[in-house]
């Protein structure tokens, strides 16, 4: 069993709250393969370890607060099924991280006059949690050079970079994270004016000029940031840029 506090609604599933006496939650990582069959042959590749859902459990005690009765009890059971109905919700870890979540199976069951026992089951389709808020870096004008970020996490981020045009022109970049394998570059091109701003969401898979689709403008892979430091690799000519930022959420397996 984990010892870290984690919550869903206005249930804590580990510390004296509330709503839930002490109990217990465990987490379990799913991984699941995939086969590939090969074209005009009998013959089929696996592709092992990519991960599958995160699933949860918790369970413990439902201690109403001033509960003395029966109906007292069964309505605290009722509201305790409601809150854990169908439907993805954040599921939340101590006070900075959380998970997309759905509960798959709930019991509650009456035990004494003012209690019942609970345990739950959810199960979360991205396995990582994120943090509640992003990290980010920022530059003046940069020309060429190495730029490092430092992503907390302890698990690879999915960046947006912005860039700002500052003289017109007609321009070449290119972007490289040398804190990663190949492929781990991406380059933007082609005329642009002052004011202009490129966005290149890696998690979204978008590329946007002024907010309108720019995919044809962008070259290479939506890299991720490695846990610790990363040192971004920049080179730019044809034009220049006023400035460049970065943002991600942190995130663990």
């Amino acid at each position: 069993m984990a010892t870290l506090n984690i919550q869903f609604g206005a249930y804590i599933y580990k510390v004296q709250g509330a709503h839930v006496a002490p109990g217990g939650w465990a987490e379990q990582l799913t991984t699941r393969g995939e086969v590939q069959p090969v074209p005009r042959t009998d013959v089929a590749l696996e592709v092992p370890g990519l991960l599958g859902p995160r699933v949860v459990t918790a369970q413990g005690v439902l201690v109403p607060p001033g509960a003395t009765t029966r109906a007292a009890v069964r309505d605290a059971i009722a509201a305790f099924r409601y809150a854990h109905r169908p439907g993805y919700r954040d599921l939340y870890l101590d006070d900075d991280r959380a998970i997309r979540a759905q509960v798959t199976a709930v019991s509650v069951t009456e035990s004494t006059v003012n209690s019942a026992q609970f345990s739950v089951r959810w199960e979360c389709p991205d396995p990582y949690w994120r943090a509640l808020a992003a990290e980010g870096a920022s530059w003046q004008n940069p020309v060429t050079g190495v730029l490092p970020v430092n992503n907390s996490g302890g698990a690879e981020a999915r960046p947006a970079f912005t860039f700002t045009i500052d003289a017109a022109g007609t321009l070449s970049l290119t972007l490289q994270n040398t804190a990663v394998s190949s492929p781990n570059a991406f380059s933007l091109s082609g005329a642009v004016g002052s004011g202009d701003i490129f966005v290149v969401d890696c998690a979204a898979q978008t590329v946007t000029l002024n907010g309108a689709n720019a995919l044809d403008r962008f070259g290479g892979w939506f890299w991720r940031l490695a846990p610790g430091v990363n040192n971004l690799a920049l080179s730019v000519s044809g034009a220049t840029l006023a400035a460049m930022a970065a943002s991600w959420v942190p995130r663990w397996l």
